[in-house]
């Protein structure tokens, strides 16, 4: 009878108890970690650091307040005080993931301090090249990390995250799936496309389907062509060994590009909750068809530390896709990427059919243009037309220009905090299915085979001018005219 009684008030206690959360940061000595994870675990845990640890981990033999006070001018709005008792929280921990008596070593460092914090929930994510997902995850589950008993009451987690590209091609992304899914469940699994969590891109959502203004005209019927960028002014920033085995087209078309093509194009969710968004991503992947692609590399790229020589590997890419589904197609959806360019912008410019019925004379109708900067500095703009003089001649777009922040009475929260966050509630909006990954290795690949070598382009140009002009001719592509 004592026993029983002793074990209901056990239940009892943690049914009242908030769960204490333990997050394991696997990378944390590298540019994403100082950057951008530990500047968002610090504004995820301010609020409630009594009931968050962070125990980081790296190969090097490093004090954390290094790691930290590297980290710290990334930190917006930083509170000193409560910035002393984030230092409190994080600890580090030397190991080789890979190595067995290291994870193992790693595992009685974790036990021994879910002791002291009874009950626990613990999230792990890998911030780690994809090549090391699959060896660290089966070392992670043999520790005895990746089990944990469902209290009777109570809602203990254990939950994994995966830093984007999730493996290198198709083949081993669906190697590394079946491997992870050895050891966990879907719902416990979050492969992270930081770019479905920025703000501004979320916000495609809101902008399409909470306004009928939009959504009446997204079709086929009225929109000419869309222009999808990504263009960076820097280079590889000391990434030769990992960029020069990906490419542009592995790098940032496979994930970002493509996840933000799947935004602009899905038909409506019947539902924001659950696996219905990724499902609407996946079936506007499976319609996309890749047409015509020019690759180029950047002049000096293959002087980069970590490049080989003669690489052929792709720095800039423009590519012609087709949506065969029946808002799309017969729309040119043109991608732009590319790093060392003139200007830094990620952006979509949507240009619309100009009015057949228009009864202006002596001046032909200028198309209208939608356009979405994500960044920097995110900004809405539609140049429309309208008259500015009795002279047609004069006629030109008036634009409208919406700036998405200037507006926020608070800072705005940055992508790894709605990354963390939707991991720690257990939301998968900023997660992507392996269905889509898989549809979207498939379309990188198709990619691949089409290009021809890279043509050289000059650092802070527009890219291989000669051919892009070319291509436009080619194609009857209409850049965008304006701009912010």
């Amino acid at each position: 009878m004592l026993a029983r009684s002793v074990i209901l008030k056990k239940i009892y206690t943690l049914y009242l108890m908030k769960y204490h959360i333990i997050i394991t940061i696997f990378g944390i000595t590298g540019d994403l970690a100082r950057k951008k994870l530990i500047p968002a675990l610090y504004h995820i845990c301010k609020g409630n650091l009594d009931e968050f640890s962070i125990i980081s981990v790296g190969q090097q033999a490093i004090d954390p307040e290094i790691i930290l006070e590297a980290a710290r001018i990334f930190v917006e709005e930083i509170n000193p005080t409560i910035w002393i008792s984030f230092k409190q929280i994080f600890q580090y921990f030397q190991a080789d993931i890979t190595r067995s008596d290291d994870m193992n070593a790693l595992a009685e460092f974790i036990q021994k301090h879910e002791q002291l914090h009874i009950p626990v929930n613990k999230l792990f994510y890998f911030a780690v090249p994809s090549t090391v997902f699959g060896p660290a995850t089966i070392l992670l589950a043999r520790s005895g990390l990746l089990s944990g008993l469902n209290h009777i009451f109570g809602d203990e987690w254990i939950r994994v995250g995966y830093e984007k590209p999730f493996g290198h091609d198709i083949q081993s992304a669906h190697e590394l799936n079946q491997v992870i899914h050895s050891y966990l469940d879907e719902v416990q699994l979050f492969r992270i496309d930081h770019y479905l969590a920025k703000a501004s891109i979320k916000n495609i959502r809101s902008l399409r389907f909470d306004n009928s203004v939009w959504e009446a005209v997204w079709s086929n019927q009225f929109i000419q062509q869309v222009h999808v960028v990504l263009n960076e002014v820097g280079g590889i920033a000391g990434r030769g060994g990992y960029y020069d085995n990906y490419g542009v087209i592995k790098d940032v078309v496979q994930n970002h590009i493509l996840q933000i093509i799947t935004l602009i194009g899905m038909e409506a969710p019947t539902t924001w909750h659950g696996d219905e968004v990724q499902t609407r991503r996946y079936q506007l992947l499976e319609a996309v068809h890749c047409e015509d692609v020019i690759v180029g590399q950047y002049k000096g790229y293959t002087e980069e530390a970590g490049v080989k020589n003669n690489s052929v590997t792709p720095t800039f890419a423009m590519i012609r896709c087709n949506i065969t589904t029946h808002r799309w197609n017969g729309v040119p959806f043109f991608i732009t990427t590319g790093k060392q360019l003139a200007k830094a912008e990620v952006a979509v410019h949507i240009k619309f059919k100009a009015p057949s019925n228009s009864i202006m004379t002596g001046n032909r109708t200028q198309s209208s243009w939608l356009s979405l900067r994500f960044s920097p500095d995110p900004l809405y703009s539609f140049a429309c037309n309208l008259d500015y003089s009795q002279k047609p001649e004069l006629r030109k777009p008036a634009v409208f220009v919406c700036d998405y922040f200037k507006n926020l009475k608070t800072r705005n929260s940055q992508p790894y905090e709605t990354v963390f966050g939707d991991i720690i509630t257990g939301k998968h909006k900023t997660s992507v299915r392996y269905d889509e990954i898989e549809k979207a290795w498939q379309i990188a690949q198709q990619i691949e085979k089409s290009k021809n070598p890279p043509y050289l382009y000059e650092k802070g140009s527009e890219g291989p001018e000669a051919e892009i002009e070319q291509f436009a001719k080619k194609h009857d592509v209409c850049w965008w005219p304006g701009k912010f």
